[in-house]
């Protein structure tokens, strides 16, 4: 199979939830090397040409923090962590483990060609972008001296193809310039009208070291909702009156009052941060205040559905217990309690989450999984 280095940089980008500098600190020590600096901080000089204060979605990946070893490693011990704590013995875990790593060896191959790529050509980082969320065709622009300019490009296209998809190339100044759409006419963006983007540019400084940083800007949740992205649009067009009351009216305070959101992520360590900048703080609040009793309503709306469900979760319960000690609602509570933690949290005009395998969300918090113990409990009380 070819290797996609489109499909990775695009699968790189998290989707979308959502900044502070990922870079990890450094152990120095006399006789280590002198860790190579981050060009992200430079990194607006290079996309500028592509780019103004109504660009709507800017990606950055930087090659140099990737290692493929450290990603599987990472992804190995949130695996494990997880069969031990749902009762794995040793031997299972091995051979559950063996079975995992195989899948992720297409995975790895996926990063050691960038890595390969980048070592060959001398690329440190690949850029995508959208100029508006109705676009339906991105673009990828990577950095290169002009005298690897049809190498790189023979090599790029071994890597994107695979029979499906048509992809243009088009010489810019300082690199090479990749299009979804091999028909698409390069010189529409020649009308673009080139001015200083302030807050891409300190995005781009003050997140240096992170693999992926993702910039977008004025993002609109309810055309989200209904339509998708232009590039990747629904088959069947939502209506915004399904969703609750308290849902309809956060899209209402974002589409209207927030002006960036910002992603960060760390490839090797999986973590995820995310900004979500407001015109004001009030903004920020009724916005987060909406998004929380949002939460609330689909909480209560799943566990009011799913009775049986729930009840199922404890089968060794009696109805009568079942009833007595209110597992219907602890459940429900705990969920709650979990969700809620995923909630961005508020400084100032901005909302701020931070999401890593350490992350306690509803499957990896210690009070959902003490559930399994209440039957013990419960049998232990009725003894007494």
């Amino acid at each position: 199979m070819k290797h996609k280095i489109i499909s990775f940089v695009v699968a790189l980008l998290p989707l979308l939830s959502l900044n502070v500098a990922l870079a990890q600190p450094v152990n120095s020590t006399n006789s280590s090397p002198k860790p190579k600096q981050s060009i992200a901080v430079t990194a607006y000089s290079r996309i500028a040409p592509f780019v103004n204060p109504e660009t709507f979605f800017v990606a950055r990946v930087d090659l140099d923090t990737l290692d493929s070893n450290a990603f599987l490693q990472t992804i190995d011990d949130i695996f494990v962590g997880f069969l031990k704590e749902q009762g794995f013995d040793r031997k299972n875990i091995l051979g559950v483990n063996r079975d995992f790593r195989r899948a992720l060896d297409e995975l790895k191959s996926e990063i050691d060609a960038l890595i390969a790529f980048k070592s060959t050509f001398k690329v440190r980082e690949i850029f995508v972008l959208i100029q508006n969320q109705n676009d339906e065709h991105f673009r990828v622009f990577v950095p290169f001296s002009s005298a690897n300019r049809d190498a790189a490009k023979e090599a790029l296209s071994g890597l994107l193809s695979d029979g499906d998809a048509s992809f243009a190339f088009v010489n810019a100044p300082g690199g090479l310039v990749i299009t979804n759409n091999a028909t698409l006419d390069e010189s529409k963006y020649a009308n673009l009208e080139i001015r200083p983007n302030a807050a891409l540019q300190k995005f781009f400084e003050r997140t240096a070291g992170s693999t992926v940083q993702i910039y977008i800007s004025y993002l609109k949740l309810e055309k989200l909702y209904k339509t998708g992205l232009g590039l990747c649009k629904r088959p069947t067009a939502r209506v915004l009156s399904d969703l609750p009351t308290a849902a309809q009216k956060s899209f209402e305070v974002f589409d209207s009052f927030a002006q960036e959101t910002t992603l960060t992520f760390d490839v090797n360590s999986l973590a995820l941060k995310g900004e979500m900048v407001f015109i004001t703080s009030a903004h920020a609040k009724e916005f987060r205040n909406g998004l929380e009793e949002f939460v609330n309503l689909k909480i209560d709306e799943f566990f009011d559905s799913n009775v049986e469900e729930t009840r199922a979760l404890f089968p060794e319960v009696s109805d009568e217990d079942f009833e007595k000690y209110n597992l219907l609602n602890l459940s429900r509570e705990i969920a709650r309690a979990s969700s809620l933690k995923l909630i961005p949290t508020q400084s100032g005009s901005a909302l701020t989450f931070e999401i890593t395998p350490q992350t306690k969300d509803l499957l990896h918090n210690s009070c959902f999984w003490q559930i399994l113990f209440i039957p013990l409990v419960i049998s232990q009380a009725n003894d007494q």
